[in-house]
């Protein structure tokens, strides 16, 4: 409950709403991710309350536990989704997450991240509707964002879903590189000679991070959460560095590069959204 109120004092005024209005907190002693958010539905299938779920290691006070850099070699196969002491490999990327005032940075990153689940859920960020495909056969659909959707700014505007509602965005033509993250859903690994020119490629991109590409749920989350912690004078910075220590990929470089104007857009976009006086927060 400590590490709780701490990031409490700490959130922006919309999350703190969100977070006095959730309704449970789930702590799990086996999870594969950090942590998840989710809405609570009645068994008529209606919204009555919302909760977050969090890994018990997150409020371990052992500050050698290197979670964001384990999380970010999923994808390279250098570190495994059980591993209860998140080992990581030295060949592989190593994420320096920062943040000021805050003592727990990485939960205080996460809690953010998970509430912004929640403010989507609850405002319908990723909006979209679907009808039944016959280019893809019986129990797939063919879908479209709703105008003026977050989504609309960094997917394509038509995609396809299947039955189960999972999500095919391609990216694979124009970076073949960035398609191929996975993190817990991993078939085949990247090769770690690619490591450098992957990160590359998605700084000439308007995501904020690898994880974010990987569903546009996780693309608003991210987003904002990087947007949110610029807002609150933490001094927040996040760099990926080599085995060399040089830097690879530096997060706050990338979302403030003069140059990006996808990327100033999609800031425009969440300015434009998070001064809104009617944002739902339960």
């Amino acid at each position: 409950m400590k590490n709780l109120e701490d990031i409490f004092e700490n959130l922006p005024e919309i999350q703190k709403k969100v977070f006095c209005h959730v309704t449970r907190i789930q702590i799990h002693k086996e999870l594969p991710s950090w942590g998840y958010a989710n809405v609570i539905f009645d068994e008529d299938k209606r919204p009555i309350g919302s909760l977050i779920g969090i890994k018990v290691q997150a409020f371990s006070p052992n500050k050698n536990l290197d979670v964001f850099s384990w999380k970010e070699q999923l994808s390279f196969g250098l570190s495994k989704i059980k591993d209860p002491h998140f080992t990581i490999n030295p060949a592989g990327p190593r994420v320096k997450l920062k943040i000021e005032k805050v003592k727990n940075p990485e939960l205080f990153y996460m809690m953010v991240h998970e509430i912004n689940h929640l403010v989507d859920f609850m405002n319908n960020v990723v909006r979209f509707r679907c009808t039944n495909s016959r280019l893809f056969g019986e129990g797939a659909y063919d879908c479209q964002f709703a105008p003026n959707s977050f989504s609309n700014l960094s997917y394509f505007n038509f995609f396809n879903a299947n039955s189960r509602g999972q999500l095919f965005l391609n990216f694979e033509e124009k970076t073949p590189l960035l398609s191929k993250f996975c993190f817990y859903e991993c078939e085949e690994f990247m090769d770690i000679a690619d490591m450098e020119s992957v990160y590359q490629d998605l700084a000439q991109t308007n995501f904020v991070s690898a994880y974010s590409m990987t569903t546009m749920y996780e693309d608003f989350a991210d987003f904002a959460t990087v947007y949110l912690l610029h807002t609150l004078n933490l001094k927040y910075e996040l760099k990926i560095y080599n085995e060399n220590n040089e830097v690879i990929y530096d997060q706050n470089k990338h979302f403030f590069d003069p140059l990006n104007q996808k990327m100033r857009i999609k800031r425009q976009w969440m300015q434009n959204f998070f001064t809104q006086n009617s944002l739902k927060y339960q």
